[in-house]
């Protein structure tokens, strides 16, 4: 069992993460999407709950605040 392994460096995080994927053409994002279970925490220590790709598209999309969403 690994404990405490990072697979990447902290001062490489936005070659890895690319914070602005929204700003990408949706046809691009659209390419790479495949469908997989997506288990939504809305709060640290909040029990998460299953959604589907549409249900989160349609979380994110109707937020008025900013919403942080770690696309993998």
């Amino acid at each position: 069992m690994l404990e405490n392994f990072v697979c990447w460096n902290e001062n490489d995080v936005y070659k890895i993460i690319n914070p602005d994927a929204d700003a990408l053409p949706n046809y691009i994002f659209a390419a790479v999407h495949t469908e997989t279970p997506i288990a939504l925490r809305t709060l640290p220590d909040a029990k998460p709950r299953h959604v589907d790709g549409q249900d989160l598209l349609r979380n994110f999309l109707d937020r008025k605040d900013h919403a942080l969403v770690p696309v993998v």
